[in-house]
């Protein structure tokens, strides 16, 4: 985690036909035990814009050996920027702003997480952030793939132009050794889920 991001990913190209995505919401699920282990010293803090939802006792998205640690912030939500989407295709890029830091003095942890990118783009779907930090955590201000998403385990509701997808379940990316997190997991380890739900502009 404290080694700088190498190499940033390539933004999802728009169609020339893509409608603007008019108001979109999402909630990133972090990995139950990496909110356990860095909430130690503190609390995860939301910045921007972005909220951490209410203490829970469980993730909603949890891991089998989840086990009752207290009540913990396990979910954060960003505020919609911008986006679009293709609906010949269902591709999507949906953007937002804020971030959340994670705070672990003595094990050396000063992580922001922040800007997410939701790219739905079937198999290839992911959840890009803008990494930052302090102290001994430095990966340089730098976008990088947090996880991939499994769309196809989290089939989409549709209600007119409104498409919600609800906890997708995400994984760290192959080629771990460039993940953010991949100094703490392994490349396809399960992190959390992502849930989002946006409305696109047409008829």
């Amino acid at each position: 985690m404290s080694q700088p991001i190498s190499d940033e990913p390539p933004v999802l190209a728009r169609p020339a036909d893509a409608a603007n995505v008019t108001g979109a919401t999402v909630t990133w699920y972090p990995k139950p035990s990496w909110i356990r282990y860095s909430s130690t010293e503190n609390d995860p803090a939301a910045f921007g814009g972005a909220t951490a939802d209410p203490k829970t006792n469980f993730s909603a998205c949890p891991e089998p050996s989840d086990s009752d640690q207290g009540p913990l912030h396990y979910s954060f939500q960003y505020p919609f920027a911008s986006g679009w989407y293709h609906d010949p295709t269902g591709t999507a890029g949906i953007y937002f702003g804020g971030g959340v830091r994670f705070h672990y003095p003595s094990h050396g942890i000063d992580l922001d997480a922040k800007e997410p990118e939701i790219e739905i783009n079937g198999a290839s779907s992911r959840a890009i952030f803008r990494f930052d930090g302090r102290a001994s955590t430095l990966p340089g201000n730098k976008r990088a793939v947090l996880v991939d998403l499994n769309t196809a385990a989290a089939p989409p509701a549709r209600s007119g132009n409104t498409i919600t997808y609800t906890r997708i379940p995400a994984t760290l990316p192959q080629g771990g050794a460039t993940s953010v997190f991949g100094g703490f997991y392994g490349a396809g380890d399960p992190f959390g889920c992502i849930s989002v739900s946006f409305t696109y502009a047409g008829p």
